[in-house]
């Protein structure tokens, strides 16, 4: 068997460790690097070193790299007076699927990172996920509405279920929805199409 050079091995493995990247992926990854030239290589390990400074906005959850606002880390969606005036909070369980929800240009208001979903059979409760934040946030009485955007799968049903609940208990004030029909059974934001993702808005179910 080829024994490949130690330092492009090592480079395989790292890039082995992406989702979704086998060895020869990886390995057709790392020879198109080889052929990068100096400034290129420069760039891009600037590019991944910049990763770091990233931090995660203490309203949404999703991820900034904009100066402190009102003493606060906030990202620019969740600073923005317009969207503010629409008093939505949109639920989601992960940053890709607020990349797909935004990108499709449909929501207009907020956005809440839960984190995931409840999955008992994998240690995951409330504790593990962003909902005491989100509660937080619904105090301060600037929402009249939300939208649970959570994938449907069995644990996405039961976590907005609890949300819901949980919701309609404490604020009276505030509509709970659920994503409807366009999203499909064990669908993903992430992979579905503009147009599906602004149907399944437009067809939302009171909770």
């Amino acid at each position: 068997m080829l024994q490949l050079p130690p330092k492009i091995e090592e480079a395989i493995s790292a890039l082995q460790g992406l989702p979704g990247v086998g060895r020869r992926t990886a390995l057709r990854y790392v020879l198109d690097m080889l052929r990068w030239n100096e400034k290129d290589t420069q760039q891009f390990l600037e590019s991944i070193d910049h990763l770091r400074s990233l931090q995660n906005c203490e309203w949404c959850g999703c991820f900034t790299d904009l100066p402190e606002s009102l003493g606060k880390k906030v990202c620019h969606l969740c600073s923005d007076d317009e969207r503010k005036l629409q008093k939505s909070l949109c639920v989601v369980e992960q940053f890709t699927d607020f990349v797909a929800i935004e990108n499709a240009n449909f929501f207009k208001g907020h956005y809440h990172l839960l984190g995931g979903v409840l999955n008992p059979m994998l240690g995951v409760t409330s504790r593990n996920l962003r909902v005491d934040s989100l509660l937080e946030r619904l105090a301060v009485g600037e929402y009249q509405k939300v939208i649970l955007a959570i994938n449907p799968s069995v644990e996405g049903d039961v976590t907005s279920a609890f949300l819901a609940d949980l919701i309609k208990q404490r604020f009276s004030s505030v509509s709970v929805e659920r994503i409807g029909l366009g999203m499909p059974i064990g669908g993903n934001f992430e992979y579905l199409d503009p147009l599906t993702i602004s149907a399944s808005f437009s067809n939302k179910v009171v909770l």
